[in-house]
């Protein structure tokens, strides 16, 4: 179907008329009309007027007919059909299939009804202009398939790279794809693109300058996507001022989704110019923390609690023995200080906070069992001597 219809987009997109003139019948028919019908009102004659009237309304007709057309080859298709591939190209066709069928008849209508050369040429113009929007928008919505298709090959790999890079691609497509047909729509309308492209001058120039951050950031997305510092879902602090989950990585901007939920976006040759903290690459996430006893402890007491702390890390599910240090460590104002410092092998923030809640209460259980105390800020004064007594 679509190689039957490329013939006559071509004709109608570059303008070939399809009749060279009105033919013999059609001014015998137009020479029986009556003559209040050949009156001129506003440039055209009457039966002009009831014919492009005529062709306006049959071409949003035939629109709408040849859409209903294409959506019941949709749901005929969506049954029957074991692949979505043929549901999603249907679909893609159904909205610009319907306008070029109108364009159809809108063009013969123009070439029927002898408007005149002048009133002809800006009416083939305009269906010009109208069939490269829809040609646009057709191919626009093809991208969107052949992303799908894509990204449905990039699930089944093992790696992230490509997973990541899709969004580049499909943004990237989608530009050409505007770019590309406003350029050659623009050429079919007789506008000499390369002259003009050519004749900016000084003003290309400027462009040019202005477009260089831009350009800065296309090379930074590159190099982001080269290096992969990080993916999207992943926990970053970028140069310790901005901390997040990166949500999309765009050929401009890196956004961020703060845990505040606000949104930063950040120029990608920013990104690429600073240090990252990839928090979610950790192997495992550090826990450190000082227990302050009261004074007057026993030293027994306070060698058994350090004890107790070590064996609680060990049996715990989420730490890891490696790299423990429980250690009393400091005569502090208020306190006898126990250094608790150790790693738990966990993926999400949530299982970290569950893996020290866990060691946190054990430990509170202990310095209860074994009868010490807490500490908190005291001060306490020591008087020889009060005023007024002996």
């Amino acid at each position: 179907m679509i190689k039957r219809m490329l013939p006559v987009l071509t004709i109608l997109a570059i303008g070939i008329p399809l009749y060279a003139e009105t033919s013999s019948w059609v001014d015998s028919l137009i020479a029986g009309f009556p003559s209040w019908s050949k009156e001129p009102y506003f440039v055209l004659s009457a039966w002009q007027w009831i014919g492009l009237g005529g062709a306006i309304l049959a071409g949003f007709i035939i629109r709408k007919f040849v859409s209903l057309i294409m959506k019941a080859a949709h749901r005929i298709a969506s049954s029957r059909s074991k692949t979505k591939w043929d549901d999603l190209i249907i679909e893609a066709f159904t909205g610009p299939t319907g306008t070029l069928a109108a364009l159809g008849v809108w063009y013969v209508s123009i070439r029927v009804l002898d408007f005149g050369k002048n009133t002809t040429d800006i009416l083939t113009t305009l269906l010009q202009v109208i069939l490269s929007i829809s040609l646009i928008i057709l191919f626009y919505r093809l991208t969107n398939v052949l992303m799908v298709f894509l990204t449905g090959i990039s699930s089944r790999t093992e790696t992230d790279f490509d997973d990541q890079i899709m969004p580049i691609v499909e943004k990237t497509l989608k530009i050409l794809v505007v770019t590309l047909g406003s350029l050659v729509a623009l050429q079919n309308l007789g506008i000499n693109v390369v002259s003009a492209l050519a004749g900016l001058g000084l003003g290309g120039l400027a462009f040019a300058l202005a477009a260089r951050d831009t350009a800065a950031n296309m090379f930074g997305s590159f190099t982001i996507f080269m290096d992969q510092p990080f993916k999207m879902g992943d926990w970053v602090r970028i140069n310790d001022t901005h901390e997040g989950i990166i949500e999309s990585i765009g050929l401009r901007t890196t956004r961020i989704r703060t845990f505040k939920k606000t949104e930063i976006s950040l120029p990608n040759s920013v990104v690429a110019n600073t240090s990252i903290e990839n928090i979610s690459r950790r192997p495992s996430r550090r826990v450190y923390t000082t227990i302050g006893i009261t004074y007057g402890s026993p030293s027994e007491k306070v060698e058994q609690l350090v004890e107790a702390i070590r064996d609680i890390i060990r049996k715990n599910s989420f730490a890891e023995e490696e790299g423990m240090q429980v250690s009393f460590v400091d005569y502090a104002a208020s306190s006898l200080n126990i250094m608790v410092y150790f790693f738990v092998n966990v993926a999400s923030w949530t299982e970290e906070l569950q893996a020290k809640q866990e060691v946190y209460l054990a430990i509170m259980k202990v310095v209860e069992n074994l009868g010490l105390e807490f500490a908190f800020p005291t001060q306490t004064i020591h008087l020889e001597s009060m005023p007024g007594r002996e």
